[in-house]
């Protein structure tokens, strides 16, 4: 049973289907909505209840980040805790991709009690020099070309390949939804935070945090492998071979047998 409830800027669909289930929250990264989500659901909604957010200005949200120009990551990571809060969920586990990762780590800082586990896929731990540059580059030009432009080139620069084809479809479809003056806000988050979830890394340390990459997320496979190598014992890294940066979406059945052994089976093998 889908429930649609509006909480301040945010949008969550929520599907319950035993009270006694544990909770799963599910944050979708840069020009995503709940579409994103939809093999993810039907994998884990006999197992858990469901909470789908959709942040500031995507999806199904009535307003934007840009509604407010002084809204940050953190000030929107405040809104979804007490969102989440307000449903009387006290832990739940938390699935992201991409920039959700970003706004995870700062909920992990803010408000760790509330983390029971987490997955993060297509992880962002920064960026190479170079890439880091072409990305801030475009954040300053990005006034002076039209928008879909913008978005075209950041979809061709995360997700080259043809195989990539689906999630770079995916994210031109959402991000035009958008609307420029959102977009331009969203994309100035990401180039303000890309080093966001390295600097707090050691806070997932105590969670039950795993880490799932594409071997093909040519962006930021490597700045993953290097910043987790110390961590290896702690938080997990597992590779997607053939695979891009959003492997919950272009390789979704085998991304959802890894996220279940995760949150389900190795659990209860431990318990």
């Amino acid at each position: 049973m889908y429930t649609s409830h509006i909480k301040l800027d945010i949008c969550s669909i929520e599907l319950i289907s035993d009270v006694n289930n544990p909770w799963m929250v599910l944050i979708h990264g840069f020009g995503g909505s709940r579409h994103m989500w939809k093999r993810q659901v039907e994998e884990f909604k006999h197992d858990y209840n469901l909470m789908i957010l959709e942040l500031p200005g995507h999806g199904d949200s009535i307003h934007g980040a840009s509604d407010h120009p002084d809204t940050d990551i953190v000030e929107i990571a405040k809104l979804l805790i007490t969102h989440i809060h307000s449903k009387g969920i006290e832990k739940a586990d938390f699935l992201c991709v991409s920039l959700g990762s970003l706004v995870m780590s700062t909920i992990v800082d803010l408000c760790p009690e509330l983390v029971r586990s987490v997955l993060l896929c297509g992880a962002i731990f920064g960026m190479k020099r170079s890439m880091k540059l072409i990305l801030k580059s475009g954040n300053l030009m990005k006034a002076f070309f039209p928008y879909m432009l913008v978005l075209r080139l950041l979809a061709w620069v995360l997700m080259p390949k043809r195989s990539h084809k689906v999630s770079r479809k995916f994210l031109v479809m959402e991000c035009k939804k958008l609307g420029r003056k959102e977009f331009h806000k969203w994309y100035g988050i990401l180039c303000s935070e890309l080093d966001r979830l390295k600097q707090n890394i050691q806070k997932f340390i105590p969670l039950n945090a795993f880490v799932v990459m594409g071997r093909e997320d040519f962006v930021f496979i490597q700045p993953a492998l290097e910043e987790l190598e110390p961590y290896k014992d702690t938080i997990p890294l597992t590779i997607m071979e053939e695979c891009g940066h959003v492997c919950s979406l272009q390789k979704w059945r085998e991304f959802n047998v890894i996220a279940r052994k995760f949150f389900i089976e190795d659990r209860a093998a431990t318990a």
